[in-house]
């Protein structure tokens, strides 16, 4: 079943058991279809030697199975030498991923590096992590004005460490594409493209390169890398979710609303579903809007009580008109720090309102273009792509620009009207 979920031939299990600076590591390599163990073997090592027991380990199973990888030499390196920086750095990277507990992540990540000021990898991720704080609408106690600023330092830090981590190219990219200096969004698209080329775990470079082209409107160069992504990390809700919604902006809504749920069950992560609900509800189908926001409140988990309370609001909203006024006031109202990514009030603004205020608090630097950009190139979604604040935000951020060198979205070109330039996107309907 666990080789089905993954799409593996050959599964890896095992325990480990940890007392004082002793750890004893038990690992199996398993045949999923006939269940024949391959190879077996128990190690006992101090914790000093960690990183060489990972060494072996990889080693006896490219050994065990040479003949489907063939003849490889294995080698790890040792990110730091200090245990307690190592544990926690893995705490945070695996927060990191997974898209939550991002505040706690970001005291992992920090306790890394303090111990260790020399821990690239710690460097690196703390930087990613700062930059989903300052830059989305993930849930934070921090102040994101006071977050936002301190990736690009982390970053230059890791990197001085050591130049070639995916991660770190792939943010170096992503903050060279958001510095508002003309013509360097060319260059962090560049960057971001051999992030995503080098190799790694982390399926983080691809899922950003592919949001970067989503935004553009280029869903063709996104689509591969999205399912690459999943594929090579199906537990990782976000590339459920994102791919969901690629594949709904194509027009194979049936399947982006599976993957859509996945990622709320996966993660809590209801912002992809509501997107899809928002696609249904401007399209004229409320009650397939209200149905898909149904469907995700059963998914939550215990841990993401907030985010289905949210939903639920969302869900009587969509399922009385009545109700929209006062959801979208109760938005309003709220603290801006209290809405994360499952529901914003760019969100409802978007879904409700004609995107009105969500544009106000863009275009007054109250927060983050991130729901407007992300459900723009939805099929049911021509009346926001063609507004002329839709255009004048690209145009802020580098993007037509962009458009001018490298040609405008498929079926889309700038058009001059009474109201303001904006995009033509007939073909896209």
């Amino acid at each position: 079943e666990i080789a089905r979920l993954l799409g593996v031939h050959h599964v890896l299990e095992g325990s480990v058991r940890k007392q004082g600076n002793q750890v004893r590591i038990t690992a199996q390599l398993i045949e999923a279809g006939s269940d024949a163990h391959l190879w077996t073997q128990t190690y006992q090592r101090d914790l000093d030697d960690i990183f060489l027991v990972q060494e072996e380990i990889a080693g006896a199973i490219t050994t065990a199975l040479k003949d489907i990888l063939g003849a490889r030499e294995i080698k790890v390196d040792a990110p730091t030498r200090n245990m307690d920086a190592y544990q926690r750095y893995l705490h945070g990277r695996s927060r990191f991923y997974q898209r939550s507990e991002l505040d706690p992540a970001i005291e992992d990540l920090r306790f890394a590096v303090e111990r260790d000021p020399d821990f690239a990898e710690a460097w690196a991720y703390l930087a990613a992590a700062y930059w989903l704080i300052g830059n989305t609408n993930y849930v934070t106690e921090l102040r994101r004005p006071e977050i936002a600023p301190l990736a690009g330092p982390a970053v230059d830090r890791a990197m001085a460490l050591k130049s070639d981590m995916p991660i770190a190219v792939a943010l170096k990219g992503r903050l060279t594409i958001d510095s508002d200096t003309p013509g360097r969004v060319a260059e962090g698209i560049r960057l971001m493209e051999r992030a995503a080329a080098l190799p790694t775990p982390d399926t983080t470079p691809k899922l950003w390169l592919a949001l970067i082209w989503l935004e553009l409107g280029y869903l063709d160069r996104a689509l591969p890398l999205l399912e690459s992504a999943l594929q090579l990390e199906p537990m990782v809700g976000i590339n459920s979710g994102v791919l969901g919604l690629a594949l709904a902006i194509e027009g194979r809504r049936t399947e982006g609303a599976e993957l859509v749920l996945r990622a709320v069950e996966l993660n809590g992560l209801a912002v992809w579903g509501n997107f899809l609900a928002a696609d249904s509800l401007h399209a004229g189908d409320r009650a397939a809007a209200a149905e898909l926001v149904a469907a995700m409140l059963p998914l939550f988990g215990d841990r993401f009580a907030s985010e289905r309370a949210q939903s639920a609001g969302l869900l009587m909203a969509l399922q009385d008109p009545a109700r929209e006024r006062d959801y979208l006031q109760s938005a309003l109202d709220a603290p801006a720090e209290v809405y994360g990514l499952g529901s914003s009030l760019l969100l409802e603004s978007v879904m409700f309102d004609g995107g009105n205020r969500a544009f106000e608090l863009v275009e007054s630097g109250q927060t983050s273009a991130w729901v407007i950009i992300n459900t723009a190139w939805l099929p049911a979604m021509r009346w926001l792509r063609e507004d002329p604040r839709y255009f004048r935000l690209m145009q802020a951020r580098g993007r037509v620009e962009y458009w001018d060198s490298h040609g405008y979205p498929r079926g889309c070109k700038p058009v001059d009207a009474a109201e303001g330039r904006h995009l033509s996107c007939p073909e896209r309907s």
